[in-house]
């Protein structure tokens, strides 16, 4: 609409040249009377008295049709400008009325639950946690829901987009078919954690893998002197895999969310339906399980 505005402003301001210059009359005047050049300031003025006029106000002009024109358009853009934008606000407000109400609603629920004050902050803090990355309380009704609607195909060529650089940091994944990742994307399944939360325990047995869209988490071990913290890791690192190709393995560490975390979450038994349809790429993948097991006990 603000283009639209422009260029009509624009032809507006040609019109009231051609007009108003060659009858020597009002503005051009005006620049000779200020020792301005009329060459180099005559569109500038023209422009000016244009958006004087589609704002509402009365220009003189030797046409005034053009004016009452300049004036009906003006009017109409204005309205259409300033309405759009009362719908914008209006939308906003009820989606955030809408988010602070049910979050009062979480808090008496909390409250009448008798739960402790510390659980209460961490719910009260996911769902502040979903309203920033979402500014929705539907969660993705607003955003991505679409997505559902498409044919197979369709989907599946924008989830891989979405998807797959992600799933491209896993070294065993590099260089596979196409159609191959397509299988592995649709198979992933969105999930958040919070701060303190576990999201693998050492010593449990693995059923899943995680690739970390967004947040820090942190590697720990057991030793004798308590927990200790092995590595820090970010957005675009990846944790679990060798679950998806061990039976019965046990998680070597665990990880602990330190902030709230968006993962990407690969099932091993997706992932072993998925090998069942390319079983040319098992021999390549156990092979790099072996020489994880060995550089692990170096």
């Amino acid at each position: 609409l603000f283009g639209v505005l422009l260029l009509v402003s624009h032809w507006s301001a040609c019109a009231l040249f051609v007009i108003n210059v060659r009858s020597n009359e009002f503005f051009y005047t005006e620049m000779l009377d200020e020792n301005l050049d009329p060459n180099g300031s005559a569109y500038v003025y023209s422009l000016y008295y244009a958006f004087l006029a589609i704002l509402g106000n009365d220009v003189k002009s030797h046409s005034r049709l053009l004016s009452v024109a300049m004036l009906f358009v003006g009017a109409g853009m204005v309205a259409t400008i300033f309405g759009n934008m009362t719908v914008l606000v209006s939308n906003s407000d009820a989606q955030s009325r809408a988010h602070y109400e049910k979050l009062e609603r979480v808090k008496q629920g909390l409250a009448r639950m008798e739960i402790k004050p510390e659980l209460q902050s961490r719910v009260v803090k996911y769902y502040e946690y979903m309203w920033r990355r979402q500014k929705s309380v539907t969660d993705n009704d607003r955003l991505g829901s679409f997505i559902t609607e498409l044919p197979l195909a369709l989907k599946a060529e924008i989830q891989l987009h979405l998807h797959e650089q992600l799933v491209l940091t896993v070294p065993f994944f590099k260089g596979c078919d196409r159609l191959f990742l397509q299988d592995i994307v649709a198979a992933l399944r969105g999930r958040v954690y919070g701060p303190g939360d576990n999201i693998m325990t050492e010593g449990d047995q693995g059923k899943e893998m995680f690739f970390l869209e967004a947040g820090q988490v942190q590697v720990i071990k057991a030793t004798p002197d308590g927990i200790k913290v092995m590595v820090e890791l970010g957005k675009g690192n990846f944790f679990g895999e060798m679950a998806l190709l061990e039976k019965n393995g046990k998680r070597s560490a665990g990880i602990l969310a330190t902030t709230f975390c968006d993962v990407q979450v690969l099932s091993k038994k997706d992932f072993d339906e998925i090998m069942e349809e390319w079983p040319e790429y098992l021999p390549r993948f156990m092979a790099v399980l072996l020489q994880r097991k060995e550089d692990m006990k170096k």
